[in-house]
């Protein structure tokens, strides 16, 4: 796994960001996304039966292993997409990336393998860069996993903490004002929603897992939208290390690849 990767960490350092909310979306605002609204928009304090089940969502969601996740992150006149899976259990995801910026043509794809500590993304062209200076076969490239450095960080970090070993605090929920927003529909799935002020759940009526998440994120200043379908345990594939080379070795030619992505 990831984790056990200790030559490539000790390269790429240890992650400093940590995950930065702000007030995201109000108790007046209508749900986005695959969700049809079927309740009222107007919130009321949760019940102390209400905070139960939402404190347990985070360990709800570990038990149930990983999920598939869909993730729309507006940046500027730049949106990201984000699809692929979560090993909650590994702390390990792999998706893959797809960026389109107003009036320019669709950029290629990317993939993106992470955990609490690290990501190694896919960069076209880096193969034969470095193949052309004799290092053949490198096609990933390791950062430090930092929502302060890239904007798609900040929602990696926040894909995996969707899970925990360790339950939320109901009566602090309800001490910190979370409020209900009633039943809602994300795809064919009876849920409902809760504004915790910087993120709105959506919690299954039936399984109580997360199947969506909307957060308003500070290093993008937009609403970020997360979908998780499919639970169940997860078995990630990571690069080899023969793959793998550090950003810090290569950091010249990893802007300009970048900016031809």
């Amino acid at each position: 796994m990831i984790s056990t990767r200790r030559a490539v960490l000790a390269v790429v350092g240890t992650v400093i960001g940590v995950l930065s909310l702000v007030v995201g979306c109000s108790s007046t605002k209508e749900a986005s996304g695959p969700t049809t609204a079927v309740g009222s928009a107007a919130g009321t304090p949760i019940t102390a039966d209400e905070a139960s089940k939402l404190a347990d969502a985070l360990v709800n969601n570990h038990t149930v292993g990983g999920a598939h996740v869909h993730a729309t992150i507006p940046f500027g006149t730049a949106t990201f997409e984000l699809d692929g899976e979560i090993d909650w259990v590994g702390h390990v995801g792999r998706l893959t990336a797809t960026s389109t910026i107003t009036g320019q043509p669709a950029r290629a794809p990317f993939d993106i393998v992470f955990n609490p500590n690290v990501t190694f993304e896919t960069v076209p062209g880096l193969e034969e860069a470095l193949g052309a200076k004799g290092r053949p076969g490198i096609s990933w490239v390791a950062r430090p996993l930092d929502p302060a450095s890239s904007p798609l960080h900040l929602p990696l970090r926040l894909i995996d903490t969707a899970a925990s070993t360790t339950r939320d605090n109901p009566i602090l929920l309800q001490q910190d004002g979370v409020t209900a927003l009633g039943p809602d529909l994300v795809g064919d799935v009876a849920t409902h929603r809760f504004d915790r002020g910087r993120t709105t759940i959506w919690l299954g009526d039936t399984d109580g897992l997360t199947h969506r998440i909307d957060a308003e994120l500070q290093a993008t200043r937009s609403t970020a939208t997360f979908v998780f379908t499919d639970f169940g345990p997860r078995t990630i594939t990571v690069p080899a290390d023969v793959q793998i080379v550090s950003v810090d070795e290569i950091s010249e030619l990893y802007r300009t690849l970048v900016a031809a992505r």
